[in-house]
């Protein structure tokens, strides 16, 4: 059902509990191959930290001489960036709900001192009550006190200026930035930046040169804006942004229902 860099997911059924799950195969020989025990360790130690309704669970792992084997929750309503493309855009109303969701559960992802890195509409699955789960903790890692990193890594559009700067950065802060572009993405059914050369787009990223389309109203605009802000220290925080006047009062995450 899923394939990454190296380790495949199959669908697998437990007889005993009735359920199906993700297993994701990874083979030791390529961990080793690729100097990526430590990182695949980091992911392990990460996902098994996480329990929260917004974030996805590993429910299990084993290991064979061949392989390891980790078990998790499976999602057949598939991820944010399939039902996005499905709907071309979401009205705000949906929206709302959905990018509030991602924002208390990022939140409880930084209260465990973790910096996602990798924040994108095909990192976020919906489970079986229509709720947003955050996965995918591959590139994640604990931050220090001072919640600095300094790899740069994800997505190219999803990445934020400081995160391609070559220097250290605030981790959680930069994850904000993610958020802004999936905002965007969700009310507008595209992507803020229009240029395919990463240069180019780089530059586009490192300006904040970006257009919002009129159709969207003035308060998601500038929760857009605050969220797309390039300097880090000036960044609307998760608190803040979930307190925004666009919400007009926190959005009721038990009635959201994802429309297919």
């Amino acid at each position: 059902i899923g394939e990454g860099a190296f380790p495949i997911v199959k669908l697998v059924y437990n007889r005993k509990y009735d359920k199906h799950y993700a297993c994701k195969i990874v083979p030791i020989h390529m961990l080793e191959e690729r100097d990526l025990y430590q990182r695949f360790e980091l992911e392990v130690r990460i996902s098994q930290l996480m329990r929260h309704p917004g974030v996805a669970a590993i429910t299990d792992i084993l290991k064979d001489d061949n392989n390891f084997y980790i078990f998790m929750e499976y999602y057949p309503k598939g991820n944010l960036l399939n039902y996005i493309v499905s709907r071309h855009k979401l009205d705000e109303k949906e929206a709302k709900g959905l990018i509030y969701q991602i924002f208390d559960a990022l939140e409880y992802v930084h209260r465990q001192k973790v910096s996602h890195r990798d924040l994108k509409p095909e990192n976020i699955m919906i489970d079986d009550s229509g709720r947003l789960r955050i996965s995918d903790f591959g590139l994640s890692r604990f931050v220090g006190d001072d919640n600095l990193v300094k790899t740069p890594c994800g997505s190219p559009c999803y990445v934020s200026p400081e995160c391609i700067s070559g220097k250290f950065y605030d981790g959680l802060i930069s994850d904000v930035w993610s958020c802004g572009v999936i905002l965007y993405a969700m009310v507008t059914g595209m992507l803020p930046w229009t240029k395919r050369k990463m240069s180019d787009l780089f530059n586009q990223i490192r300006n904040a040169d970006f257009k919002i389309p009129a159709y969207v109203s003035n308060q998601c605009a500038n929760l857009i804006q605050m969220l797309l802000t390039v300097d880090p220290n000036k960044r609307i925080t998760l608190e803040q942004a979930k307190h925004h006047t666009w919400f007009d009062g926190k959005p009721s995450n038990d009635s959201i229902s994802l429309k297919y």
